[in-house]
């Protein structure tokens, strides 16, 4: 993507700056939500959906004054990021099943390397409508249940009925022919809205943040099911699955794995796995775009950086699960994996820095 934007009409705030901007608060939401206050919760609630409805500004400033190479690489990863601060510990507190957040990003390291292996080959893998609605349903999905542990039923439930009405009100004033999709995604967000608020009337606490939850990794599923089919038909059919596409499949259901099960099966602090869920989802997003220019990483650099994390993380579980290694040496483990995969991650954009700043800096000097 080239920026068309020119030194005159330069917006005061950048697409890029509001997007670096969404990531800042985001460790502090994780933090909130492990202090166990539900005036913390309140605080990370209202700070994260700002920060998933700022997701609609960078993307109108990058229409208005042009994309760029860097925003098409950090706004994915942002909206990454976010999933992996609230889902994450939300399966440490136990209050959703944690093979279900170990599923769904499974599915979004998996769909991240299948495209880095479609751009290595010069292959186009189109981005579905349905891989958007996703996102919203995952960010939608975070706030629900958060709502469902900070309010009482009916309480939420009248504050979900208002919401509808005021969405159906700015549905009918904003859409027009040439809207389908937004009239579309409202129907099917109001929709929703009314079916979560009658299942927690109907079903306790628990079981609705685990309905919502089951309902959330159907849908990214779902949505990843049409890429995975084609991606692994298309790489089968020519017959050159190398060592490039094998580390990055093994490493998108190890790391997922290993780190939700380390982060729920040990007494460790959270923050190392959230860090390495979040650098490698990061780094994902930046193998597409290196893949792109024929820059990723070979197959040993990447080998070497995600599955010696993923040993690091299994040898702590192991450990762990024997019972009878130090809680020092699993913690020395967990935050040594931590260290190999942020090495590793700062090396790959320090690698690639010319591919996606060049841009930049060359809009900066103008």
């Amino acid at each position: 993507m080239v920026s068309i934007a020119s030194s005159e009409n330069k917006p005061l705030i950048t697409a890029n700056q509001v997007t670096v901007a969404r990531l800042i608060p985001l460790p502090v939401c994780a933090w909130l939500l492990y202090q166990h206050s539900t005036w913390m919760w309140w605080i990370a609630f209202v700070v994260g959906m700002l920060v998933a409805m700022t997701d609609f500004v960078d993307g109108y400033l990058a229409r208005k004054y042009g994309p760029t190479i860097l925003g098409g690489l950090l706004d994915p990863i942002a909206d990454k990021v976010f999933i992996s601060a609230f889902f994450l510990p939300l399966a440490d507190m136990n209050m959703v099943p944690a093979w279900t957040v170990a599923a769904l990003f499974v599915r979004e390291f998996l769909v991240t390397g299948i495209r880095s292996a479609y751009k290595q080959r010069n292959l186009s893998m189109k981005t579905s409508y349905f891989g958007k609605v996703k996102t919203w349903v995952q960010m939608q999905a975070i706030g629900f249940m958060m709502l469902v542990v900070i309010m009482p039923p009916k309480t939420l439930l009248l504050a979900i009925i208002w919401a509808i009405v005021g969405a159906a009100g700015v549905l009918t004033a904003v859409v027009s022919v040439k809207r389908k999709r937004l009239f579309v995604s409202g129907i099917i967000m109001m929709t929703a809205c009314s079916a979560a608020a009658l299942m927690y009337w109907k079903l306790s606490q628990a079981n609705t943040l685990i309905a919502t939850m089951y309902i959330t990794v159907a849908i990214t599923w779902l949505s990843g099911t049409d890429y995975l089919i084609t991606a692994f038909a298309t790489l089968r059919k020519a017959k050159d699955f190398s060592r490039f596409d094998l580390v990055r499949v093994l490493s998108a259901i190890s790391i997922p794995v290993l780190g939700v099960l380390v982060l729920v099966q040990t007494s460790i602090m959270a923050a190392p796995i959230l860090v390495i869920i979040a650098l490698e989802l990061a780094v994902g997003g930046l193998d597409n775009l290196l893949a792109h220019h024929k820059r990723a990483a070979t197959a040993t650099r990447w080998g070497v950086r995600t599955l010696g994390t993923s040993a690091l993380l299994m040898t702590a579980l192991a450990f762990s699960l024997w019972g009878e290694a130090s809680p020092s040496l699993i913690n020395g483990l967990v935050w040594t994996a931590m260290l190999t995969s942020a090495l590793g991650v700062a090396h790959e954009f320090w690698h690639g820095r010319d591919v996606y700043l060049d841009e930049e800096l060359a809009d900066a000097r103008a």
